[in-house]
């Protein structure tokens, strides 16, 4: 049977946990990876601390933008998961189904996703949150495929139903909120319904984490772009302001590991600048951008892919 759990592996999980809040993602990995090597020294390969372990590693390898990693460890965890532990299969379909939307697999992904959210309602019901943010998930697949109103449909029950369970100002609502404003914005003639979704979306986030915290950071750079997106002077300025001061909440020591996120905050920037007639502000960034790349492609593609995702485009 199955080796009991080596308590300092729970200790350590612990300790991985402390860093991963504290958003210190590249000691989080290393402290994770430390923590599953002593784990399968102990352990079974589908006991649930390994497997919690591996899904926390693609999690926020994921967040790091280091998507095929953070595919390798989902893997992991989708194959070695008991088929008993029908919950914590559900969270690594999940898991894989997002990772699989980054990487352009949108079939793929929304196998992954739906049967993720089939399982969880079958375990949870209607009644429980999490069980729509499931929903919602899979609503972004949906988008992905080109299925908007499939994806609008079961998004907007997903919102309407976690406002009633959380509340109106649930930070988990504003997450929901966001996800379906993307919908709207890549819906024809539904762009000033997304930004008007995804602005009462960041009020949400705000009374959570207000700026400069990097999460303020991760919905205020999507409202920049859509504002950029509609292009008139006022939307222009707006989201040049948006962008300069996402740049700064995603570039802050708390933010340490996800510098990719104050790359593209900073790109959305430079875009605006150009549109504004301020070529040489724009340049100067653009150059300090081009220099130290984050994420190891050049800038200009990783806005692409960013943009490609969050608009549910294929990039």
């Amino acid at each position: 049977g199955e080796q009991p759990s080596a308590p300092y592996s729970d200790v350590q999980s612990l300790l991985c946990d402390t860093l991963l809040h504290g958003m210190q993602f590249e000691r989080a990995v290393d402290c994770y990876r430390d923590a599953l090597v002593g784990m399968r020294a102990h352990l079974q390969p589908g006991a649930p601390l390994i497997v919690a372990t591996l899904i926390r590693l693609g999690s926020t390898l994921q967040q790091m933008s280091q998507t095929q990693q953070a595919l390798q460890y989902y893997e992991d965890a989708v194959r070695t998961v008991p088929a008993s532990d029908r919950a914590t299969r559900s969270e690594a379909l999940r898991g894989r189904g997002r990772v699989l939307l980054d990487l352009d697999r949108a079939d793929e992904a929304e196998r992954d996703l739906r049967q993720a959210y089939e399982l969880r309602r079958e375990l949870s019901g209607e009644g429980n949150g999490f069980t729509w943010f499931c929903a919602s998930q899979w609503g972004r697949a949906l988008l992905r495929q080109g299925r908007l109103r499939e994806a609008e449909a079961i998004q907007r029950e997903s919102l309407q139903r976690l406002r009633t369970i959380m509340g109106a100002q649930a930070y988990q609502v504003g997450m929901l909120s966001s996800t379906l404003a993307d919908t709207l914005l890549a819906t024809p003639g539904r762009r000033d319904d997304g930004i008007a979704l995804q602005r009462e979306a960041l009020a949400v986030v705000e009374a959570t984490y207000p700026e400069p915290h990097p999460r303020w950071a991760e919905y205020a750079t999507p409202l920049a772009v859509a504002l950029y997106e509609r292009g008139d002077v006022d939307a222009l300025r707006e989201a040049e302001t948006i962008s300069a001061r996402s740049a700064a909440a995603a570039a802050s020591e708390q933010a340490k590991g996800n510098e990719s996120a104050a790359t593209l905050a900073r790109a959305v920037h430079v875009s605006c600048l150009r549109k504004l007639g301020r070529p040489q502000e724009a340049d100067a960034e653009w150059t300090s951008l081009q220099s130290a790349p984050a994420t190891g492609r050049p800038v200009a593609t990783e806005l692409a892919l960013w943009l490609g995702r969050a608009r549910g485009a294929t990039p």
